[in-house]
């Protein structure tokens, strides 16, 4: 027996659907592919930048610790400096007084001699 007419386009009428549905769920499988590549290579960039980030907070603590140092360090030798210089004036304000006393003494012996 043969198909009828009404049946054969039927079949055609389906298939056509059928093939329209699978056309469409292509298009949204290579849709969905071509966002979750698109959303892979943003992450990635993510990736990188929150990488770069943290390298950079990391070498920003490691330079901010090494200043800290570097400025104890020249307080400690400020401090010491400082202490230096106060002693070396109260060596020469001792020295001056004793030149001074020493001038005096000279003075008053050239004067007593001159008696």
């Amino acid at each position: 027996m043969m198909p009828s007419c009404s049946s054969t386009t039927q079949t055609v009428e389906r298939f056509r659907k059928i093939l329209s549905e699978l056309e469409r769920e292509q298009k949204g499988r290579e849709a969905t592919e071509n966002a979750k590549s698109e959303l892979q290579t943003s992450f990635n960039r993510l990736k990188v930048l929150a990488h770069e980030a943290i390298k950079k907070r990391d070498e920003s603590g490691r330079q901010r610790e090494e200043a800290l140092r570097e400025k104890e360090e020249l307080l400690r030798s400020n401090e010491r400096i400082s202490g230096e210089l106060a002693e070396a004036l109260r060596q020469t304000n001792q020295l001056r007084q004793g030149d001074a006393h020493m001038l005096v003494e000279v003075a008053e012996n050239c004067v007593g001699r001159g008696r």
